[in-house]
Order: C-alpha cells, then structure tokens, then sequence
C-alpha cells in the first residue's frame, strides 16, 4: 500500500466479498508470509491459514454487506485502526442477519525500493519474493505497507452472534445483562453515596469526641501545673 488509510477499504471489500483468486491476491499482495491474524474466535499465524480463513468466512455467508466507517493511520507506530460495520448472514439460515461493528488494528510494516534493492528499515534483502507474492515493478525509493499483524476486536455481544443457532438469543440476553447491570450501578452508587454521607457524619461526631477529650486532659494538665507552682511537695 502507498497511501493505507486511502486503500485499506478496497482491500477489505476484496477480503470479504470476492471470489477465492482475488483473495489470495489481495493477501499476496498486501500481507506479509508470516502475517498474523487474531479474531475472538480464531487465531493464525500465516498467511496461508488466513487465505483459508477469508474463504471459510465466504462460504458462510456467500452474501456479505460491510461498510468502513473511519480509518486513522497512525503513522510513527505503524498502526492502522479500521471501523467497519457488516450483516452477516449464515447459508443455512438466510432469513436471520446478524448486525455487526468492529474495530480492526493493523499492524504495518514499511519497505523501501532504492538502487533495485528491497529495503525494511536497516535491513537489506535482494529478494522481492521474500514478502511480496505479486511480481509488479516498484519504482526508485518507493515506499510500501504491508500487513504484519490484523487484531478484530468485537464487543462480547457482537462476535456471539455468530455462533449458530443459540447467537441470537445469546446476543440479546447480554445485551439485557448489560443495560442490567448498567441499572444496577446506577442504584449501588445512590445507595451508597448515603452510606457515605452517614460514614462522614460519624466521623465528624467521633472528631467531636476526641476533641473533647483532649480538651478534659488540658485542664487536667493545667491544673495539676498550678497546684504543683502554689505546693512544691505537691504529689499527684
């Protein structure tokens, strides 16, 4: 990729929603031998594996509807964040479509061409086939992206949806389970703010104690000082 943020929703498009010869040149171009991909429900380790992946993705829902919402490239850590929203929609059960969002993160690394050389950051290899499956011309200092590492984050309640049969259900019982316990810390948090205001009320009463009895002690102290200045043999 010369510009990541501007192609990184064509190459998504192509990942998901072509046919089995563009993905795998969409991943040969655009990912490096060793790429990594992590999802909630799987994890690889190369590219091979995440070709198979795209394809299993495919085949589960020959009809797919996703839409990149935002991209940010944050250049200096090499780091690409994607937000994209989809309908999933399995085979076997057509009439149920399943919305989802996700954020993904890319991780990119950066190689140069100078004087016909491949370059990535200080080390030099002469072999272009070493992370590049296509055989296009690159020209003179030209720099490129690559794919090293994608991470799909989903919220819980989205990726279960997914699962066969039970997703749905299970989707919306979390769903209920959250705005639950968003309720619940609503009222734990009312309760306890009179908790606190009794703890403070306390604490200022047992200041008050403490206060008088050190004020009992002073006159003590003060009077036994007089009596000791009037009576020298004076014994307490």
């Amino acid at each position: 990729m010369e510009d990541p943020a501007f192609e990184i929703a064509d190459i998504i498009h192509a990942l998901t929603t072509s046919p089995p010869h563009i993905q795998r040149e969409t991943l040969e171009t655009y990912f490096l031998p060793n790429a990594r991909f992590d999802h909630p429900l799987c994890r690889v380790t190369s590219r091979p594996l995440i070709l198979a992946i795209y394809r299993w993705y495919k085949i589960l829902s020959p009809i797919i509807e996703i839409s990149v919402e935002s991209v940010a490239f944050d250049e200096p850590r090499r780091r690409l964040y994607v937000t994209s929203n989809q309908i999933f929609t399995l085979w076997v059960f057509p009439w149920i479509r399943v919305p989802a969002t996700l954020v993904s993160v890319l991780d990119l690394e950066c190689y140069q061409r100078s004087d016909g050389d491949i370059i990535q950051g200080r080390t030099r290899s002469r072999n272009s086939s070493d992370f590049r499956g296509s055989s296009e011309e690159f020209s003179e200092d030209e720099e490129l992206w690559y794919v090293k590492e994608q991470k799909d984050l989903y919220q819980f309640e989205e990726w279960v949806g997914f699962l066969p049969v039970w997703g749905i259900l299970a989707r919306h019982t979390i769903l209920f389970g959250k705005h639950l316990v968003g309720y619940l810390c609503a009222v734990m948090a009312w309760v306890f703010i009179w908790v606190g205001i009794l703890c403070d009320r306390k604490g200022r009463q047992d200041l008050r104690v403490d206060d008088s009895a050190l004020g009992l002690v002073h006159r003590f102290e003060r009077r036994v000082m007089m009596k000791m200045r009037g009576n020298p043999t004076f014994k307490i």
